[in-house]
């Protein structure tokens, strides 16, 4: 007697295998499309405004620089930062003081003396603030920074065509 073939026949082992591979490809193609789309449409790339004509005006920051160690002044900075007074104040009341010196050790008085304090990490807190004459070539101001961490302070100190610049990163307690 003959066997009669059935309507359902076995597959063999092994047939969904290749079904591993096209998921495993499919999931790999959909995480770098997110990635391209994240990467794409979070951060445009620009981190300097107007770069190219940075670039151009580079060549006058050097001559600047070399002017300014030809001052021969000598610069004296600090930032001193306190907890505030008041229990669970956010600020934090903090002094800057710049102490200028020309090249023979005279204080330097007279000069215009800015500051601009800004929050590397996080944008919206730049503050721009004058130092005012204290002493002897000593120049003091007062700010209270909403919060603790780092800050990046650059000053500019300004006498006639004599000009000084300078950039530190302080930290705030």
């Amino acid at each position: 007697m003959t066997e009669t073939p059935t309507a359902t026949t076995n597959r063999p082992d092994g047939w969904w295998y290749p079904y591993i591979f096209v998921g495993g490809f499919a999931v790999v193609v959909t995480a770098n499309l997110i990635m391209m789309y994240f990467a794409t449409s979070t951060f445009t790339g620009l981190e300097t405004k107007s770069a190219y004509e940075r670039g151009l005006g580079y060549n006058t920051l050097i001559a600047q620089q070399e002017a300014q160690d030809r001052l021969g002044w000598t610069v004296d900075f600090k930032a001193d930062s306190a907890l505030s007074s008041q229990p669970g104040a956010a600020e934090r009341p903090t002094t800057l003081t710049l102490t200028l010196t020309d090249a023979q050790g005279m204080p330097l008085d007279g000069m215009d003396v800015e500051a601009a304090v800004r929050r590397p990490t996080v944008a919206g807190y730049d503050y721009d603030l004058r130092l005012l004459p204290v002493g002897p070539g000593a120049y003091k101001a007062e700010i209270a920074l909403p919060m603790a961490g780092q800050w990046d302070v650059q000053l500019f100190a300004k006498r006639g065509e004599d000009a000084y610049r300078l950039r530190e990163r302080v930290f705030v307690r």
